[in-house]
């Protein structure tokens, strides 16, 4: 999860397009990419989706080095995911290895079908990611309060995914500490990392119930949901861009999904 996640304002893209529309308008055209994502496997689709993405973060001036280094912790996962497609998908086999006895049969097919699924990881990476640094986290739990949920839940929601990226800074700052007591996991076994991550999980879960109890103690002094209704610093407001977007969006994902279908895709 990178840091930059709810930054305020898009500090580093602030007056961006993206960070001026509605946060509806941004709520409903993640959920068409979402739809448009797992609606097709074609390789080619997801290749253009990917390509118009990138010339979207680029073209609106998004940061791009903390943008794209999401990309960087799911490339190990979609290598593994491509291999494992690879070497047990049985049709068009194009090359037989004998390894240590054990034959191995490499399919294109395969190989194919598994670009596909990590381009739906790479895609969803990068959505979430442009989703959660466009959108000011004062104006999601407005937009959310408008849709009918009620506050003390929006707000809980926005602070959860605001949360998780202190823990992983949290979790960053004592797996150094621990090196620098000559403490490194790192350098040990993958098969007993595991039992390793112990004296970083026990500060870290300490922390974050520290954290925790000081964010509630935080709230309830200053009287959180002690009224039904709520006022609001900021105000919202959709303009033509915004329906421009949000027809853009439904007519892509009904597209995808007829094409989808019809076999087209």
């Amino acid at each position: 999860m990178p840091q930059f996640l709810f930054a305020s304002a898009l500090e580093e893209g602030k007056g961006s397009f993206l960070s001026r529309l509605h946060p509806t308008t941004m709520l409903i055209a993640l959920g068409s990419m979402v739809v448009i994502i797992f609606s097709t496997l074609n390789f080619l689709a997801l290749v253009g989706l990917l390509g118009l993405l990138f010339i979207l973060v680029l073209l609106d001036g998004m940061p791009r080095q903390p943008t794209f280094a999401v990309l960087l912790v799911v490339i190990p996962l979609c290598i593994f995911i491509t291999l494992i497609q690879a070497l047990t998908d049985q049709k068009e086999i194009i090359a037989r290895l004998n390894l240590f006895g054990f034959g191995i049969q490499v399919s294109l097919e395969g190989i194919f079908l598994g670009l596909s699924i990590t381009l739906r990881v790479v895609l969803m990476a990068l959505i979430m990611t442009v989703f959660f640094t466009v959108v000011h986290p004062v104006k999601l739990t407005r937009a959310l309060y408008e849709l009918g949920m009620p506050f003390k839940f929006a707000y809980t929601f926005v602070l959860a995914l605001r949360f998780l990226p202190l823990v992983l800074d949290e979790l960053a700052t004592i797996n150094n500490a621990q090196k620098s007591r000559g403490y490194d996991i790192d350098r040990v076994n993958p098969a007993v990392k595991v039992l390793k991550m112990f004296p970083l999980a026990i500060p870290l879960i300490l922390s974050a119930l520290k954290r925790a109890n000081t964010i509630a103690l935080a709230m309830d002094l200053k009287a959180f949901n002690a009224y039904p209704k709520r006022t609001f610093f900021i105000s919202l407001q959709k303009g033509s861009a915004d329906t421009a977007v949000r027809t853009v969006s439904v007519l892509a994902m009904a597209f995808f999904v007829i094409a989808t279908c019809w076999g087209i895709l």
